[in-house]
């Protein structure tokens, strides 16, 4: 006597193996332009994405060290922002209130890199 296969272990098998599948997580593909970074970056920091400090700071990692800037932010090639006064009266307007770790990047990036002046 030959013995009939029951469908639902075969079925609640699939349906558990479908539920277990994720689909792979995609990188964020990079933002156009300079302009697409400092829109992300006002609205996440309207948002509460961002703390002032950390959208303070991206700004200038931005100008700074593009390529360390995290996933998110990254951009596919460089534009310059249009003028860098408004960001750095900021920073020192908010100075007194940033972390240590956040100063010690900044002026890192405002000094320069050697005593002597290269023309």
């Amino acid at each position: 006597m030959a013995r009939r296969l029951s469908p639902t272990p075969l079925v609640i098998g699939l349906l558990l193996a479908v539920a277990a599948w994720q689909p792979p997580v995609m990188a964020a593909a990079p933002l156009p332009d300079g302009q697409a970074f400092e829109a992300l970056v006002a609205s996440d920091l309207a948002a509460g994405t961002l703390t002032a400090e950390e959208a303070l700071l991206l700004r200038f990692q931005y100008g700074f060290s593009a390529s360390e800037l995290p996933p998110r932010y990254q951009v596919a090639g460089f534009s310059p922002l249009p003028c860098a006064t408004g960001l750095i009266a900021a920073y020192y307007r908010e100075r007194p209130r940033l972390t240590n770790d956040t100063v010690t990047r900044i002026d890192g990036w405002l000094q320069p890199a050697t005593d002597k002046l290269l023309y």
